[in-house]
């Protein structure tokens, strides 16, 4: 397998809590995943070059993401959110912003072929729908915030709790050059609040960040803990501290 093609290649049969959770283009993007439905139709996925997406239905083009963009559905897939997993820095700290989407208010995409040459240039837009968000909310990511009040909208109470895995430039006060910066987000739309766990034990690990990293988590049903998953690296459940391993010999098998 050539270096571009294990890049980009697909993760295989990745098993437990991964089918609720926010997954990222191109690596989860494939047939009906993230799932999607319009019209008591499943919308469908397809790669148009390496690293950027289309979603269909049908032979309508609906949408455009690019490389890392995240998508999150709610449970009846009526609603999602996407997100960038390259945070934005533009206002001199690092911040996120969740855009969320009806999925009965998706439109085809006018010209798509025009649309996408378009799309590859623009480097301001990681992702393009034929509709405009129902809501979007943008928050700093800063670890003292912890538990803070979000004027978060109530259109993102359709979903119980949101977990986001990003890399935060900066995430450690006093790091070492060696270590990684990629934290978890877990937001509470109706509590309205979002707590930031930098993930230490994968952080501070002997993982090569070149090669492994965190992609997603997800709430365990059967133990109700985060479970981390990632690009060559196995599947983990976190303690309940959400920072550290729930069993630290696992470290060993990084």
């Amino acid at each position: 397998m050539g270096l571009i093609n294990e890049i980009f290649s697909k993760p295989k049969n990745e098993e437990g809590c991964i089918k609720n959770a926010a997954l990222i283009n191109p690596w989860y993007f494939k047939k009906s995943s993230p799932l999607l439905i319009k019209d008591s139709i499943k919308l469908n996925w397809k790669e148009k070059e390496k690293g950027i997406s289309i979603l269909k239905n049908k032979n309508k083009v609906l949408g455009m993401f690019k490389m890392f963009a995240c998508i999150f559905p709610n449970k009846d897939n009526s609603k999602f959110i996407v997100w960038n997993r390259v945070v934005s820095t533009d206002t001199g700290y690092p911040t996120i912003t969740l855009y969320l989407h009806n999925t009965s208010e998706l439109e085809k995409i006018t010209n798509p072929n025009k649309e996408f040459i378009n799309f590859k240039k623009n480097n301001d837009k990681f992702y393009l729908l034929g509709t405009k968000p129902v809501s979007e909310f943008t928050f700093k990511l800063d670890e003292k915030n912890n538990n803070k009040k979000l004027n978060l909208h109530e259109e993102f109470n359709d979903f119980e709790e949101i977990l986001i895995v990003v890399d935060i430039p900066n995430l450690y006060l006093n790091n070492l050059p060696k270590w990684n910066n990629t934290a978890l987000i877990i937001i509470n739309p109706k509590a309205k609040t979002a707590n930031l766990y930098p993930q230490d034990w994968f952080n501070k690990s002997n993982a090569n960040f070149c090669y492994q990293w965190l992609t997603t988590a997800c709430r365990d049903s059967k133990t109700n803990m985060v479970r981390t998953y990632g690009r060559k690296i196995e599947s983990f459940l976190l303690s309940e501290n959400y920072r550290d391993l729930s069993k630290p010999e696992d470290i060993k098998k990084i």
